[in-house]
This record gives C-alpha cells, sequence and structure tokens, in this order.
C-alpha cells in the first residue's frame, strides 16, 4: 500500500492554475474592502461644536481663521462690553434629543477670547 502512495503524481500546474490561486484570494479582498466602503461610507468630517470641544479653537486664533475653519456660524451677537459672541449648534442624539452649543466669545480686536460647549433640550414650539 505504501508503494501506490509513493508513485502517485499530481497533474503539473498550469498558469490558469496560478492565476486563481492567487487571484482569487486577491479579488476577494478588494471585493471586501471596497464592499464595506461603499455600504459604511466616507468617515464623516466632526462637527464645529466637537472641534470646539477638542480644542482645535485656541485663545488668539483670529475670528476670521474660525470663520474659515468652523464655517458659518448659527449666531453672531455684539456684547454691551463690545466683545462678540459666536454659537455653533448640533443635535446630539443622546437618551433625549439634545441641542449643543459651541460658544466662542472673540475681544474687540477680532481675537478668540474663550470657548465653550453646553447642552439643552430643545424648546418645544408654542411652550
Amino acid at each position: 500500500m505504501k508503494a501506490n502512495l509513493d508513485k502517485v503524481q499530481f497533474p503539473k500546474l498550469k498558469p490558469i492554475d496560478y492565476v486563481f490561486m492567487i487571484g482569487g484570494p486577491i479579488a476577494f479582498l478588494l471585493v471586501a474592502i471596497f464592499g464595506m466602503k461603499a455600504v459604511i461610507g466616507p468617515i464623516p468630517h466632526p462637527s464645529a461644536v466637537q472641534r470646539i470641544k477638542d480644542g482645535d479653537i485656541k485663545p488668539g486664533t483670529p475670528l476670521t481663521q474660525v470663520l474659515h475653519d468652523l464655517g458659518q456660524p448659527k449666531s453672531v451677537s455684539l456684547n454691551p462690553d463690545g466683545t462678540t459672541t459666536v454659537i455653533y449648534t448640533t443635535t446630539v442624539a443622546d437618551p433625549d434629543l439634545q441641542i449643543e452649543e459651541g460658544i466662542i466669545q472673540v475681544t474687540q480686536g477680532g481675537e478668540v477670547l474663550n470657548t465653550s460647549t453646553d447642552r439643552q433640550l430643545p424648546t418645544k414650539p408654542g411652550s
């Protein structure tokens, strides 16, 4: 019996066999990677409020740079002392739907004085 196993010869591999042995796993990985990317989608950019929380906006940054980096704010108000308050908002889906605000205080000279964030429940119309 052992003599028969020693004489077993496997057929010589042809070029097409190598194409399937090497190309098959590569094609599988490419389809899996690009398929998951198509289903999941691109990585979202952080919101303006998240960037304020992360400390991307530092005191002394010019207001023009803030507007360029974060985009158009929800509101801008002038305070009695001459400073300006710039507010960015985003909606947060925690147990309750909440509105998160990123607040930037700007000096009269147009530079960031300080930043803060705040969360609040949205007000219902008519209440």
